[in-house]
């Protein structure tokens, strides 16, 4: 793992700050608040082209993150079985199926926050097992490079993209699949941090959803499986767990 992808993680799990205003959110196909998208399906019967496409968006709140350099963001995967399939294994089975993007030509409908300045690298890391067996955290990161360090400041309003996560449909049928295409899952953004060259403690934090922050895989419709009915809180694992025991 290259250092900079290990510092990224190690700070993701660090000891929680003060939090911004701000928001965040996760929608299938695009970015925007007017994109209400938050199931995804997939019949599970090739290897070829994506199972879906989800938009990481957030609004920065009206501070200033001097130095600005990254953005790390967590997506935790829940499937509705005891144990986590190994189709959504981005640890293992399925180390190469998914596909992370986050630069000025992503696509949707927002401004991307490397608009002023691209992205030297993106990275997507999984952590199985956090908080159970059937899920796995998805560690999403960015970084300019540090030359090119600038002073983001926030007006609290306008959203931006921070990342396109594109779930391939690569290892699902035949010889070397990994099982478990079909089952439901949920995914859910918990956290975006913007960071910057210092002063950790200044990085702000963002967990409150602008719109939706979580997407349903092969479930059906809405229901108890995610927190669709509402969908304004800050849904995270301990608001939901009890749903898959």
């Amino acid at each position: 793992m290259k250092p900079w992808v290990t510092l990224l993680v190690l700070l993701l799990f660090a000891a929680p700050r003060a939090m911004a205003q701000g928001g965040i959110n996760l929608q299938v196909g695009d970015c925007g608040v007017g994109s209400t998208a938050i199931l995804a399906t997939n019949a599970c019967t090739t290897n070829s082209g994506n199972a879906f496409v989800a938009f990481v968006s957030c609004v920065v709140p009206q501070v200033t993150v001097p130095g600005f350099v990254a953005v790390a963001a967590i997506v935790d995967v829940q499937s509705t079985s005891a144990t986590l399939p190994d189709w959504w294994r981005a640890d293992m089975c399925r180390s190469s199926g998914f596909a992370l993007a986050g630069d000025p030509l992503m696509g949707g409908s927002c401004p991307t926050i490397w608009d002023r300045v691209p992205n030297g690298g993106v990275a997507l890391t999984g952590a199985y097992g956090v908080e159970g067996l059937n899920r796995i955290r998805l560690l999403l990161s960015g970084v300019i490079h540090i030359e090119q360090a600038y002073d983001l400041t926030g007006d609290g309003a306008t959203e931006l993209s921070l990342f396109r996560l594109t779930v391939l449909n690569s290892k699902t049928v035949g010889t070397g699949a990994c099982g478990g295409c079909s089952l439901g899952a949920c995914l859910v953004l918990n956290q975006v941090e913007l960071q910057g060259s210092s002063s950790p403690w200044l990085w702000p934090k963002l967990t409150n959803p602008l719109a939706d922050n979580f997407i349903g895989y092969n479930l059906g419709g809405p229901g108890p499986w995610c927190p669709a009915a509402t969908p304004t809180r800050n849904h995270t694992w301990g608001a939901i767990k009890s749903l898959y025991r």
